[in-house]
């Protein structure tokens, strides 16, 4: 026998790769293709012991460890039952316990399995199309690319490169005279090789992404890759390898992968940089900011000393692992490879220019406004800020950013689209926000105030904690010193709720940044109306942009009036009444014909549509005045429950129960016979 059996007989195909982008967390194994069907075996792949099971409606499902002898240890997720012993015991445990979803841990020898050995078969429990989710951790417990025992997955098939992005990362930045991220279309020019015909022009401190799709031979679905590179000029700047991560910083992926860009709908980007706060081992750099570039610095950096530095190549304000690029021409070349060594790669070319701060010239008389505005789009650490002017000036224009403790800085305007102006505004955190943007013009030997904006932020630096609240005083969100990976700028609004369904009780506040991932949770608080008399019904709800509503929480703290929740990312809340009980539907008995069968399957479908079901707690399923072990089927909506031994003969009676999170409640017999 091979050093580790391939994990089951349904396949050799996969469905999903290692290291693949789910919300908020890597995939920690591969998925073996079972062709929507259930019951293949699964094997042992070396000689240990099983040492634990853990059964949930959600995630793994029924989920199997092995220990193995190597120290290592074997995940099985999604199973549709266990070895006989082992699933006789499970079910003794679960009547024990009088609940289905369990954790079962145990020693070495209790259940030892040889290589080869059925430990399971194949299912769709928990979430997802029917598969088998194969992991192997190694012996600290890190999960790591189980191709790498040799498994013989076939795959001759080169990825392929969707889109390059460049990505502005402070005020100073430009690409192609913007402060937005410019995503770029690759040329095909054979498989595997892709090119970018236009060169990019580009200032300041930039990175890049990519978005690249890979595939297998005899499957249609997409998978993701192994090894990311980035070349410039030759040298390579950047490199990642996904081999392995603890499970501890799994939701550092928000940060491997292009966060900002999924949320704002421009797809999945794979950074090939390392962000501030970033712990994943994936990269051949481990300082933060590897893999970024500084573009003609000593041009582009508008304080006079800092740029006399960096013109004599002394550079003690960039981190050690930002690549510098002189003004000019310059060559990149991104290369990525699956796991069986497949290739693609794009070449393009960057032009690392200068910034040249130039006053701004009057306006023509065709300008179609007839007073500034001003727009903002917030990014990590600078907000891009769009000027709209109105006619004709007769004399150019400047601006001026005013902090809140005092600090002024001068803003460079940079002429757009006529009568459209582009600025950079720099988000500090040592400098707090809100800011009064000023557009200036000298008239008679003074500057004179033409316009006033301001942006409206407030800074919860990486690791204070810190409650921000709305103006209003009704929303409170409570960051932790651990929420943030980085300073952030908080911003909130009001928006109307006439249109929202059901209405809520508060107003609707958004609250920014939504595009930023959070490192840990936040506690989201809303004050309910002081005259309610039914507060275990309310609860805080995110409204998303299909707009459901999704529940955050209902926890209420008896010495004030807020009820509160916790979640992992900023957005729109509301306090909403769920005064509804939850839909159950008995299946099967139909309580019609009497049954021959004995051991019917008792199924019902229960639902919540708007506070949900919080676990095995908010449902239960009774037969003859006993409760019964049943399993929920999350996305099915569906509780069911097989009789292990032959139910007499004569009249029965089901009873189902289920209760939502605010506590309404729905109860539902039937009576049936079995002859």
């Amino acid at each position: 026998m091979p050093d580790y059996l391939w994990p089951t007989n349904a396949s050799t195909y996969l469905t999903s790769s290692f290291a693949e982008y789910r919300t908020h967390r890597f995939h920690g194994g591969i998925d073996v293709k079972t062709w929507g069907e259930v019951g293949f075996k699964v094997f042992a792949v070396r000689p240990g012991y099983v040492s634990r099971v853990e059964l949930s409606p959600y995630g793994y499902g029924r989920c199997l460890f092995l220990k193995l002898d190597s120290g290592e240890t074997a995940l099985y997720g999604h199973l549709q039952k266990f070895s006989e012993a082992l699933e006789s015991y499970v079910r003794e445990k679960q009547e024990e316990a009088a609940s289905w979803s369990i954790e079962l841990d145990f020693e070495k020898e209790q259940f030892p399995v040889a290589q080869g050995d059925v430990v399971a078969y194949t299912g769709q429990s928990g979430v997802g199309a029917p598969h088998l989710h194969f992991e192997l951790l190694d012996p600290d417990g890190r999960p790591f690319n189980p191709l790498h025992k040799g498994y013989p997955v076939t795959d001759t098939i080169a990825p392929t490169i969707r889109q390059v992005m460049i990505v502005p990362l402070e005020a100073h930045s430009r690409v192609n005279g913007d402060l937005v991220p410019l995503l770029l279309a690759p040329r095909r020019l054979a498989p595997g090789r892709f090119v970018i015909d236009q060169p990019v022009q580009v200032i300041g401190r930039i990175a890049f992404a990519i978005h690249v799709v890979d595939e297998m031979d005899g499957v249609h679905n997409k998978f993701g890759v192994y090894h990311n590179r980035l070349v410039i000029d030759g040298e390579e700047v950047f490199h990642a390898r996904y081999d392995s991560f603890p499970y501890e910083l799994n939701h550092h992926s928000n940060l491997d992968r292009d966060y900002r860009a999924l949320v704002r709908g421009q797809g999945y980007f794979q950074r090939l940089f390392r962000d501030f706060g970033n712990g994943l081992p994936f990269y051949g750099g481990k300082e933060a900011f590897y893999g970024v570039l500084e573009c003609a610095p000593a041009e582009s950096d508008r304080d006079w000393l800092r740029g006399l530095a960096y013109a004599l190549g002394i550079f003690w304000d960039l981190p050690g692992s930002v690549r510098v690029l002189d003004a000019g021409e310059h060559a990149f070349e991104i290369e990525t490879s699956d796991f069986a060594g497949n290739k693609a790669s794009v070449r393009g070319r960057l032009l690392a220019a200068a910034a040249v701060a130039k006053p701004v010239p009057a306006l023509p008389a065709s300008a179609k406004t007839d007073r500034f505005e001003i727009a903002f789009d917030y990014f990590d650490t600078y907000a891009r800020v769009m000027v709209h002017a109105p006619a004709a000036q007769n004399d150019p224009f400047a601006m001026r950013a005013i902090y809140a403790d005092g600090y002024q800085e001068e803003l460079v305007l940079q002429q757009r689209h006529g009568d459209r102006y582009l600025a950079g505004l720099r988000l500090y955190s040592h400098h707090a926000g809100p800011v009064r943007l000023q557009i200036l013009q000298e008239r008679e030997g003074r500057r004179a105030v033409l316009h006033e904006a301001q942006a409206n932020y407030v800074t919860v630096r990486g690791s204070k904690a810190k409650t921000v609240a709305t103006a209003d005083g009704l929303c409170q969100i409570d960051f932790s010193e651990k929420s943030l990976f980085r300073s952030i700028f908080v911003r909130a609004q009001t928006l109307e709720a006439d249109a929202v369904n059901p209405p809520p009780l508060s107003k609707l506040y958004e609250i920014a940044p939504t595009d930023v991932p959070l490192k840990h949770s936040i506690t989201v608080r809303l004050r309910h109306p002081s005259q309610e008399t039914q507060r275990r019904q309310l609860a805080v709800y995110a409204l998303q942009s299909t707009g459901k509503f999704d529940f955050v929480g209902n926890e209420m703290d008896e010495n004030s009036a807020f009820i509160s929740g916790r979640t992992r990312t900023l957005g729109t809340f509301c306090l909403l009444r769920d005064s509804e009980p939850p839909a159950v539907a008995i299946i099967s008995p139909a309580s019609t014909a009497p049954l021959r069968e004995r051991r019917p399957v008792l199924k019902a479908r229960i639902s919540d549509e708007l506070s949900g079901l919080g676990g095995e707690s908010c449902w239960s399923m009774e037969l003859d005045g006993r409760k019964v072990i049943a399993e929920y089927d999350y996305e099915a909506k569906m509780v069911f429950h097989r009789p292990v031994r032959a139910l007499a003969a004569g009249r029965h009676h089901l009873v189902v129960r289920v209760r939502d999170r605010c506590g309404n409640e729905t109860r539902q017999e039937r009576f049936f016979v079995i002859h």
